[in-house]
């Protein structure tokens, strides 16, 4: 396991899917991710790549070639290489290989960066196209807080989400995993919304447009709780898991979206939400967790 250390906090990477293993702050004992109880949902903070969510059937076209990709695609799978590491930051790198072309077709190079200061934790995903054609894929990240880590004796209908500025997005319907094709113009609009568990009995909540550049879990009983900065991602989700007292929420910024039903086996290049890379180009995502 990676460790990226300071005077207060202490951040584990796991090289297994390059994702966030814990958060912990040393003077409040404070474990701020979600600690991958598989009873309720084993991952911690995914990379997602290269789809968000799932397909029809799981299946996708490349020209004239079928495609098998299951649900958010095989980047957390992957083990990544350590390309330098040092008490602060951390670089790790997947490559394309004859394996993953089976399911995804393009050479391409996945690098991962985490560097901790102070009570940021900054996150950076760079996808480099290092094929001869054009690239088409999805990216996003998914990290689960954990809420008795960050305050004991916490449930998730203590927490409110803070939108900064208020946020104005359309809400983007769904159905076993699938968009519905139904688009609730500005029908998520708040600067501050309260949790609870019914929100997320039948899918996860996805917006678009969504205008809010720091997403803010707090909660008016408990004193700490987590910022999320992300600028410029076209969606975001809001999800846990549908049980009584989910113990963890993710707060998700996502270039790309599920796919929608009665399309499988659309060709990768006409999906929602899909990015287009050229030969030789690279696509950077940044988001930054601070802790309070």
């Amino acid at each position: 396991m990676i460790e990226l250390t300071n005077e207060t906090f202490m951040v584990q990477i796991d090289p297994l899917g390059a994702q966030l293993h814990r958060i912990f702050q040393r003077k409040n004992h404070i474990d701020y991710l979600w600690n991958g109880d598989a009873a309720y949902w084993k991952f911690r903070s995914p990379i997602l790549f290269p789809i968000i969510g799932r397909l029809e059937n799981d299946t996708y076209r490349y020209r004239d070639t079928s495609y098998s990709l299951g649900r958010h695609g095989f980047a957390r799978f992957e083990y990544f290489d350590i390309v330098r590491q040092n008490d602060a930051e951390v670089i790790l790198i997947l490559k394309s290989n004859e394996r993953i072309k089976q399911s995804y077709p393009f050479d391409f190079e996945l690098q991962a960066t985490y560097k901790l200061d102070k009570n940021i934790v900054a996150m950076r995903l760079d996808v480099k196209n290092t094929d001869s054609r054009t690239m088409y894929f999805s990216i996003g990240f998914h990290p689960g807080f954990y809420l008795h880590g960050i305050n004991p004796g916490s449930v998730l209908e203590d927490y409110v989400l803070e939108f900064e500025p208020e946020n104005v997005a359309d809400l983007v319907k769904f159905k076993d995993g699938l968009r519905t094709g139904t688009i609730i113009k500005d029908g998520f609009s708040a600067s501050c919304v309260p949790l609870t568990s019914e929100m997320f009995a039948s899918s996860a909540i996805v917006l678009s447009r969504c205008q809010a550049k720091r997403i803010v879990l707090a909660s008016s009983k408990h004193r700490h709780g987590v910022g999320v900065t992300a600028e410029g991602f076209p969606y975001l989700g809001i999800w846990t898991v549908a049980v009584d007292n989910p113990p963890f929420v993710c707060i998700e910024p996502w270039h790309g979206v599920p796919g929608r039903e009665k399309e499988a086996n659309r060709d990768i290049s006409e999906l929602d939400g899909i990015k287009v890379l050229d030969p030789n180009e690279t696509f950077t995502a940044v988001m930054k967790l601070d802790f309070f």
